[in-house]
């Protein structure tokens, strides 16, 4: 079994307290109605405490873990079945779904940095999103998404493929670099 990653793990965990808390935060405060506020407090030890904590936080990533993967995908399945796939509200779900896919990081699309020739002499950092425009009649054309530094939005180009430069640094490097406007790439030059 493959062992989850750090990440994984803390989605899981979130997606578990999300469902969890409410639960407990309803028992306490029914709790609290039944036997009055001072007497629930005075009978819990500080040991009693402790192990609560401790018992709560793998139960918010187990609880998360099943959601995620059983209960949500099925809510997801049956809300898209209850939409006409060719109307204009499933189209925006799946919209949606998608770009929250990405920026969730489930989908990766900043993976293909280019550089786009603007001119012989000007060159704009991108990332191709579409290597086959052929269902556009464009066979030798590709999208590329041109990210906006400082902000988490950018504009979508259709780019001849010999208007491209791959890039050979690493993806997020790259937009690391785009995002900040250039100003981590040499940063230890510039002192």
């Amino acid at each position: 079994m493959k062992i989850p990653s750090y990440k994984k793990l803390i989605k899981h965990f979130f997606v578990g307290a999300l469902i969890v808390i409410p639960i407990l935060l309803l028992v306490q405060i029914v709790t609290l109605l039944q036997e009055f506020i001072t007497p629930i407090f005075l009978s819990y030890s500080v040991w009693l405490i402790v192990a609560f904590v401790l018992l709560s936080i793998p139960t918010f990533i187990l609880v998360g873990f099943i959601f995620t993967y059983s209960i949500a995908g099925r809510l997801n399945s049956a809300f898209k079945r209850l939409l006409k796939p060719n109307s204009r509200l499933y189209q925006t779900y799946v919209s949606l779904e998608k770009i929250y896919d990405i920026v969730s990081g489930k989908e990766q699309i900043f993976k293909n940095p280019v550089w786009v020739m603007l001119d012989h002499d000007v060159l704009k950092v991108g990332f191709v999103t579409k290597k086959d425009m052929s269902g556009f009649n464009l066979k030798r054309h590709v999208t590329v998404f041109l990210p906006t530094p400082f902000s988490i939005s950018g504009e979508m180009v259709v780019v001849s493929k010999d208007k491209l430069k791959v890039i050979e640094n690493d993806a997020f490097e790259v937009l690391t670099l785009t995002l900040t406007g250039g100003m981590t790439a040499g940063a230890e030059e510039n002192k």
